[in-house]
């Protein structure tokens, strides 16, 4: 049998993931068209597909047990600016900055870097470039500064040639633990983006706290009650 293909099913498919970090978003196979994203204080935000591809979050979707949305409150609908009209990318004369434009905000967020860009779902025929003599007034009059553009929530990210591996989440770039973790968690290896080492914090934010198999297993609100871990009628509280 081919390793790529036995080996991750082999180590997946016995672990029952009850967490997933802040920025993942998740699908079952009993309703591929409803999606949800997670957010802070374990609350699932629903979505559905025309938001999904409007968010540019289609290649982002993870596969779950349904079981494992049980543990999330669900919120409100899932909302971001993201899916303004007014929402564009541009560069000026022949700087390579790119900037993300809300028309709408008046605020320009400069990307730091190329990966930045491609985690957010933008492709290079979209940029548009406007004249190096507007960015002054542009930028200085018109808009004001809405902060740098990071790798977005969820993204996937290693120093090149070291080993560790993290997921962005939140303001903070949590490291995986092990390779059996990673493959429970859905994701996957070819979705990686590697960067300089020396620039990592600067790209993906400080190293948070460590996702551990035990903390993926951990379910924050379990209702209704999950089969098999807690007595018969119990739903809700702090856990199992």
């Amino acid at each position: 049998a081919d390793p790529a293909d036995t080996l991750p099913s082999l180590m997946a498919n016995h672990r029952l993931v009850r967490w997933h970090p802040e920025g993942s978003v998740l699908s079952t196979a009993t309703h591929p068209e409803q999606f949800w994203m997670i957010d802070e204080d374990d609350v699932a935000r629903p979505m559905n597909r025309d938001r999904l591809e409007r968010e540019r979050l289609a290649s982002s979707v993870i596969l779950v047990n349904p079981e494992e949305i049980a543990c999330y409150r669900e919120g409100t609908p899932y909302q971001s600016f993201l899916s303004s009209d007014d929402l564009r990318v541009s560069r000026f004369g022949t700087e390579s900055t790119v900037y993300e434009m809300d028309q709408t905000a008046h605020t320009y967020r400069p990307f730091i870097s190329y990966d930045a860009f491609r985690s957010w779902g933008w492709f290079d025929r979209q940029v548009m470039t406007e004249p190096g003599t507007l960015a002054s007034a542009i930028l200085s009059q018109r808009m004001s500064d809405g902060g740098m553009r990071r790798l977005r929530d969820g993204t996937l990210v290693k120093g090149r040639g070291q080993s560790e591996v993290s997921v962005v989440s939140h303001g903070r770039r949590l490291p995986i633990f092990d390779w059996q973790t990673f493959l429970a968690l859905g994701y996957q290896s070819d979705r990686i983006v590697e960067v300089d080492p020396t620039v990592v914090d600067a790209v993906a934010y400080p190293r948070g706290p460590m996702i551990t198999a035990e903390r993926i297993t951990y379910c924050s609100h379990p209702s209704p009650c999950l089969s098999g871990d807690c007595d018969a009628g119990r739903v809700g509280g702090g856990g199992i």
